[in-house]
């Protein structure tokens, strides 16, 4: 199936250059801004995937013993109750 074109040939939705009286289009995105929403909306994504990337699973801090002892009682507790 050919390609569809506009009137000066190029296909459609592949323009980057304008002629006098015409707006840009890439991929067939005419407004600028749409364009720029989704370029943040991906960079967002890059960067909450690097930020995730580089706190993945960091070093734990030691448990105190206070929090050791709740859990013990707490565990003590639902044992009792079943």
């Amino acid at each position: 199936m050919p390609q569809a074109r506009d009137v000066h040939g190029v296909p459609r939705g592949l323009e980057t250059t304008t002629r006098e009286g015409e707006s840009a289009m890439i991929w067939g995105i005419e407004d600028p801004v749409v364009t720029l929403a989704y370029l943040l909306s991906i960079a967002g994504m890059v960067t909450c995937a690097v930020y995730g990337w580089a706190h993945w699973n960091p070093d734990d801090e030691p448990a105190k013993p206070e929090d050791v002892a709740w859990a013990k009682e707490e565990k003590e507790d639902i044992e009792k109750s079943l």
